[in-house]
């Protein structure tokens, strides 16, 4: 088993990279940033349509701020994006 690859926040929104990522990973961590829960999805739709398994996927609540303002971390956006992409890690 390889390590798993990060796919970073800046690069969300870049299918193709995507899709080269999910070429040669078993495992995908996703930093999402900025990103919106439909730039999200699509992200990992194309890990899944190109070989990576939804337990194989990770999908990590970030700021783009750091150090993150208290107010600005909005801990409550994880149980969202659990139920909202179905990725359970």
């Amino acid at each position: 088993m390889t390590d798993p690859i990060n796919a970073v926040s800046g690069e969300i929104t870049n299918l193709l990279y995507s899709r080269h990522i999910a070429k040669v990973a078993e495992e995908v961590v996703i930093s999402t940033g900025m990103a919106t829960l439909n730039e999200v999805g699509a992200a990992i739709d194309v890990f899944e349509s190109n070989g990576v398994q939804r337990e194989s996927i990770t999908v990590l609540h970030c700021t783009s701020e750091y150090p993150a303002p208290f107010s600005e971390v909005n801990l409550r956006a994880t149980p969202a994006k659990t139920a909202r992409t179905e990725v359970q890690r």
